[in-house]
């Protein structure tokens, strides 16, 4: 039985004059940009999310994806529901105030790539938006 899950947002971030977070990459002078719009902070935290690979991040090895794995799999496999899944699970448990919409793995064995697409919307905003990386030996 799913559990209701309640969160509770700062209304300083619908404030497009007061700084969210931070931007990647650091290319700022002083290393950090900040960004002021909670749909650009969510995109990043989701795309961190997503290159992350799992056990990387220390004292919390269950953050990340494993994507990259999938590029460097032996096995010709063009099923990436468990990784779908997988993926879905960890955003509903980061950050439960994203609605996943969709999410696209395609791969292109003979020029090495990964194609990951996620669509998705923000419950609190209900704005939608996508991620496209594409990941290359």
């Amino acid at each position: 039985m799913p559990i209701t899950q309640t969160f509770q947002v700062n209304p300083n971030v619908l404030n497009p004059n007061i700084g969210v977070g931070i931007s990647i990459p650091f290319t700022s002078p002083s290393a950090f940009t900040t960004t002021y719009s909670y749909k650009d902070q969510i995109k990043l935290n989701l795309i961190n999310l997503l290159l992350t690979n799992k056990g990387e991040r220390l004292f919390n090895p269950n953050f990340g994806t494993d994507i990259r794995q999938q590029l460097f799999n032996q096995l010709i496999d063009d099923n990436y529901e468990s990784t779908v899944e997988d993926i879905k699970l960890l955003i509903r448990a980061y950050f439960p105030e994203i609605i996943v919409n969709k999410i696209e793995i395609s791969s292109s064995p003979n020029t090495n790539t990964l194609i990951f697409i996620l669509d998705y919307s923000i419950r609190l905003t209900q704005e939608s938006d996508n991620i496209s990386i594409n990941f290359e030996q």
